[in-house]
C-alpha cells in the first residue's frame, strides 16, 4: 500500500511552501488566488486528508460539532422528514471540514447522562432541534461557551440564531387552497398541538379562516402525533363530521388520513379532499399522489450546519433568525366538493 501524502508532498507537487499548504487546509487568508486553486487540486489528486489531531493543534478547534435531537415517538429516525434533515445537516459539516456526531436528549435521561452528552467530549458548536431540546440544552450550551442554533421556533430562546420555515404561512396556503376550490368544512389532523410547529400551523389554519370570515369549527381539529396512525385514527373519527377536506399537518398524517377513507368505501379526492405538509419522497407515490406544501427540508438542514460553523469561525457574530419558505405542490388529492 503507497503511503499516504504528507503536506511536504503536496507542497512540492503544488510548487508552494508548507505554510501555504497549511494556510490552505486551515482556510487563511494571504494566499494568492492561483496558489490555492493548485493547492486544492493536489490535494483532490493525491488524496490528501488532514491529520485531525493536527488540525485540532494548529487552530484550537475540534473540528467537530454535535447534533441534538429530541426523543419524540414516531417522531425521529421512522420518519423520512427526519432522513433529510439529518442529511442537510451532516452534508454541510463534511463540506466544511466538519465532524457531525447524533445524540439523542430529552427530560427523560438521567442528570449523570445529560452531562456525558453535552459534557464528554469537545465540541465546536451545538445544533438544537427544536424547543424540548433547547430547554434541556441551552444552559449548558452557554456554560460551556460554545456557538449553538436551534433548528425550528424556539420563541423561549429568541435571541438564538435559529433556521425555520414558515409554518403560518404553508398552513395557510394549504386551506387558502382548499378554500379557493369551494372547500367550507375543513378539517384539521395535527401533530403534537403543544409543539410550536403544529401551534404556528393551526394559526395558519385559523387564519385563512378569519380572512374568509369563517368561523373554526373545533370539532373538526383533532391532534396527535405526527405519524401514520395518528393520521388513520383521527380520519376515522372525522369522517363521522361530514368534512369535504382535510389538512394534515404532514405527509405521514395525510397518508394515514387516506387509508381511512380507503377504508370507509370513500373516495379521494371526489368524497373528501386532502393536503399534506412536507412533500418527503413518499408523496409523490401515493394513490391518489398527494397535494402538500413542500418545505426545503434538506436545506433547512444544511444552513443551519452552516450558520454554525460560520458562528464557530468567527466569520459570523450577531444572531440571526433564517425564516424559509414552503411552497404548495398541486397533485391530484384535492378538487371541488362533490355535490350530490
Amino acid at each position: 500500500m503507497p503511503n499516504k501524502p504528507k503536506i511536504d508532498d503536496i507542497a512540492k507537487a503544488a510548487f508552494v511552501s508548507r505554510s501555504v499548504v497549511s494556510r490552505v487546509l486551515n482556510n487563511r487568508p494571504n494566499v494568492s488566488k492561483h496558489a490555492r486553486a493548485r493547492v486544492e487540486e493536489v490535494i483532490e489528486r493525491l488524496g490528501y486528508v488532514p491529520s485531525s489531531t493536527a488540525r485540532s493543534l494548529a487552530t484550537s478547534r475540534s473540528y467537530e460539532v454535535s447534533i441534538l435531537a429530541p426523543r419524540l415517538r414516531n417522531h425521529v429516525f421512522a420518519n423520512a422528514f427526519w432522513s433529510l434533515t439529518f442529511l442537510g445537516l451532516s452534508e454541510a459539516c463534511i463540506r466544511r471540514g466538519y465532524f457531525a456526531s447524533l445524540s439523542v436528549i430529552s427530560k427523560e435521561l438521567s442528570p449523570s447522562v445529560k452531562r456525558r452528552i453535552l459534557h464528554g467530549h469537545d465540541m465546536d458548536g451545538y445544533v438544537l432541534i427544536g424547543h424540548d431540546v433547547a430547554a434541556e440544552a441551552v444552559k449548558a450550551v452557554e456554560e460551556l461557551g460554545k456557538p449553538m442554533i436551534v433548528l425550528g421556533n424556539d420563541i423561549v430562546h429568541a435571541h438564538l440564531p435559529s433556521v425555520d420555515v414558515d409554518n403560518v404561512g404553508g398552513a395557510y396556503k394549504a386551506v387558502q387552497h382548499l378554500m379557493q376550490l369551494g372547500h367550507r368544512r375543513i378539517g384539521l389532523v395535527g401533530g403534537r398541538i403543544k409543539s410550536q410547529e403544529a401551534l404556528d400551523r393551526k394559526e395558519g389554519y385559523c387564519r385563512a379562516h378569519e380572512e374568509h370570515n369563517m368561523e373554526v369549527d373545533e370539532d373538526l381539529i383533532l391532534s396527535g402525533e405526527f405519524s401514520h396512525t395518528t393520521g388513520y385514527k383521527s380520519m376515522k373519527r372525522l369522517l363521522s363530521r361530514r368534512p369535504t377536506a382535510v389538512f394534515c399537518m404532514s405527509d405521514a398524517l395525510a397518508m394515514g388520513a387516506m387509508l381511512a377513507i380507503y377504508e370507509a368505501g370513500l373516495q379521494v379526492p371526489r368524497d373528501v379532499s386532502v393536503i399534506g405538509y412536507d412533500d418527503l419522497p413518499p408523496a409523490r407515490f401515493t394513490t391518489p399522489p398527494l397535494t402538500t406544501i413542500r418545505q426545503p427540508i434538506y436545506s433547512m438542514g444544511y444552513q443551519t450546519s452552516d450558520i454554525l460553523i460560520d458562528l464557530v469561525e468567527g466569520k459570523r457574530t450577531k444572531a440571526s433568525r433564517l425564516v424559509l419558505q414552503p411552497t404548495l405542490v398541486k397533485r391530484h388529492t384535492c378538487s371541488p366538493p362533490h355535490r350530490t
